[in-house]
This record gives structure tokens, sequence and C-alpha cells, in this order.
């Protein structure tokens, strides 16, 4: 890793990741303070639940609510799109325009250059989640006290899923930087990840066809969800895979620069 080149790549690229965190926490802190609203709770069909017991159990209402819509879809559909768009500008398009070239020639090899972009990639996926997690704490604790624990579950688990789909992201743009294809596996896959998921709401096996849908997010939440952390070993599994196979491949690649 090349500290001078992550340096490089956070002066241009911090805009970018502050856009996305104010939208996180602008939608994170709405959906966790408006969870107990008549209107929140029917549009998950809470509505079978009794008002009196609406009062008792508003901590949980608010953490079943906020894990599910925020952690199990928004979440990972914003994520998509900044690690779509920023591994679209690490690799494929400085590739696709010969930027990299002044890099390679700077005295930066091939593979300082592509771990550090995937480690900015990485850290930069790894600040936002640290930033929602510490606001929807925050937000939830005004309804009363929860098991903060299991909360804090939830953003690792669902970070490090958020990870191994941009890693496969990430890779597609490295292997096919400055190709047509790469621009279209990049963005096409985490997308078609993210349509399964939502398909998986209606048919249960399309769920299972995309890491976005292998976890509940509402049952990591409540704690029952006893293999997590199985799921937490897959995600890191398919993380490091991928991570290793950029790595290769890019080192391995012709550049036509």
């Amino acid at each position: 890793m090349s500290l001078p080149l992550f340096i490089v790549l956070f002066k241009k690229n911090w805009k970018i990741l502050l856009i996305f965190a104010v939208l996180n926490i602008f939608y994170m802190s709405a959906i966790a303070l408006m969870a107990t609203s008549e209107m929140m709770i029917s549009s998950m069909d809470f509505l079978n639940m009794g008002v009196n017991q609406k009062l008792i159990a508003d901590i949980d209402i608010a953490v079943s609510i906020t894990s599910s819509v925020f952690q199990g879809m928004i979440m990972y559909i914003f994520i998509m799109v900044y690690y779509v768009i920023m591994a679209g500008r690490l690799v494929h398009k400085l590739v696709d325009n010969s930027s990299i070239t002044g890099y390679l020639t700077a005295g930066v090899s091939r593979t300082k250059f592509i771990i550090t972009s995937a480690v900015w990639l990485i850290s930069s996926v790894f600040a936002l989640y640290l930033i929602v997690w510490a606001v929807s704490a925050i937000c939830l604790l005004t309804y009363g006290s929860f098991n903060f624990g299991w909360w804090t579950v939830v953003h690792i688990v669902t970070f490090l899923c958020s990870l191994s789909v941009a890693m496969i992201s990430f890779a597609f743009s490295a292997v096919f930087a400055g190709t047509k294809q790469g621009s279209t596996l990049l963005s096409g896959i985490p997308i078609a990840f993210a349509v399964l998921m939502m398909l998986g709401s209606y048919i249960k096996f399309f769920k299972w066809l995309a890491p976005f849908g292998w976890v509940d997010s509402a049952k990591l939440a409540e704690g029952n969800f006893p293999l997590w952390w199985v799921y937490l070993l897959i995600y890191l599994a398919i993380s490091a895979i991928a991570f290793v196979y950029t790595v290769i491949a890019f080192r391995k690649k012709q550049l036509s620069i």
C-alpha cells in the first residue's frame, strides 16, 4: 500500500463520501425517529398490535422497523450506489482515459496502486457504516434502552455484506478496466443483486441468489438470528477472495496506456 496515494485518493473523493454520509444520516434519522408513527407501523404490517402493546414496545418496534427498512433495504442500495461510483473512479475510469499512466510513471507499482485503491474503498464504506451506526444508536435511544450489542452486530454483518458486493464490483472494475464490459459489469452485478433482494420479498427463492437477502436484519437486531456469525465468515471469505483475485488479475492485465 502507498500512503501518499491513499492521501491523493482521499483528497479526490472525500466530497463524494461526505455527500453519501449526509444522505445516510438524513434518512436514518428520519426512519428511526418516525419508526413508531402509524404510517410506518402500517407499512411494516404492525397494525395487528394493540395501542397498549404499541406504547409498551415502542423501542422494539423502532428497532425492528429501522433495521428492516434502513439496514435491510435503503442502506444496501445507498451504499451500493456509492461503491459503484467509487469503483469506476478508482480503476475503470483511470484506465479508460489513461490517467493511470501518471501514477505508474511516478513510481507507484500496479500492486501498490490496486491495493491502495481497494483499501480506500474498504475504508470509506466502513466510515459510512460507522457514521450510520452512531447516528442510529442516538436516534433509537430516544425511545428508551435497547440491546446495543445486537444493534452493533446488525451493522457489522450488513457492512460485511455490502463490502463483499463492493469487492466483487471492484474486481470487475479492475479486470475489465478500459473496456465497455467493465462499466456494465461493475454496476450491473450489484444492481442485479439488489433486484433479486427485492424479488425475494415476494418469492423467497430469489433472496438466496443475492448476498443482500441472506440475513434478516430485523431478526438480527432482536437477537433471533443465532447463525449470524456464519454469514459474517461467508461475507469475509467473499471479500478476501475478490480482493486477492483483483490484485492478481490487475497485475497481469494488459493495459493499453
